[in-house]
């Protein structure tokens, strides 16, 4: 690891962040296969990555550095990255959770629904719930718009790590039904050269979709009104790549008056 810290600090630093007293952690049961008459293609999902993501996707000299998953002393999994611990919480994945027990504590995999992180058990999911296919942005440990690897103190680390996502979402999530689970990407922000190189990568391998902020402003980017983004925006022109924004993507929610909730 490039980090010079032991994983006993990093774990200190963890123990600041709360230490769970109750690991009750249970599932609703299943419901029954509906039969429904209509059929809903949901365009707000999410993933909760796996912790073999960057194995094996990133170049070798990044083997070391690249995040990984630990095991807190709590028994909470957290992401290590760059020496940074980030716990995995229910608002990654709580569906099908009571919500009695919905909690900013770190869980395991084990402790989620297993359709949050299997794709083949997603699927099952779906039928459930009469959803005939999914378009899904990365769980909140990346950021919607991926942009935690533009955040990277090594940037060629994270440019490495973003491209290493994409590979994951089209060798592991989307493969297990590329119609259903459509093939999306998270995009690379802070070079445009990089950024239409990525987008005609994975178009050309059916990659269908891009993740964008609403507001890149907002996260130390340039506004949507310069020109900036032109490059990005005439590749996915040409390759038929639609852009999704998700609220939120930019750290910042706007409010439409002082009340809303």
């Amino acid at each position: 690891m490039s980090t010079t810290k032991a994983d006993a600090t990093i774990f200190e630093e963890i123990q600041v962040r709360g230490v769970r007293t109750d690991r009750e952690r249970s599932l609703l049961p299943d419901p029954d296969l509906p039969d429904l008459g209509y059929r809903v293609i949901s365009a707000d999902d999410h993933v909760l990555e796996t912790p073999d993501l960057f194995e094996g996707r990133v170049p070798a000299k990044f083997a070391d550095d690249a995040p990984r998953i630990v095991r807190g002393p709590d028994g909470g999994d957290f992401w290590l990255i760059e020496g940074v611990p980030d716990g995995m919480g229910d608002w990654n994945v709580a569906s099908g959770r009571p919500m009695g027990e919905w909690t900013i504590e770190p869980l395991q995999f084990d402790e989620v629904r297993r359709g949050g992180w299997d794709p083949t058990a997603r699927l099952r999911d779906m039928d459930l719930t009469g959803m005939i296919a999914s378009v899904n942005f990365p769980s909140g440990i990346w950021g919607f718009a991926g942009q935690r690897f533009m955040r990277m103190a090594d940037p060629e680390l994270g440019h490495a790590c973003m491209r290493a996502y994409n590979d994951w979402v089209v060798d592991v999530w989307s493969a297990a039904d590329p119609v259903r689970l459509v093939p999306y990407q998270v995009p690379w922000f802070t070079d445009m050269d990089l950024a239409v190189a990525e987008i005609e990568r994975n178009a050309a391998r059916g990659v269908r979709c891009v993740s964008f902020s609403e507001n890149p402003e907002k996260i130390g980017l340039p506004s949507l009104y310069t020109d900036y983004w032109d490059p990005f925006f005439r590749a996915c022109e040409e390759t038929g790549t639609v852009i999704n924004l998700h609220v939120g993507s930019s750290s910042h929610i706007s409010k439409p008056s002082t009340d809303s909730p």
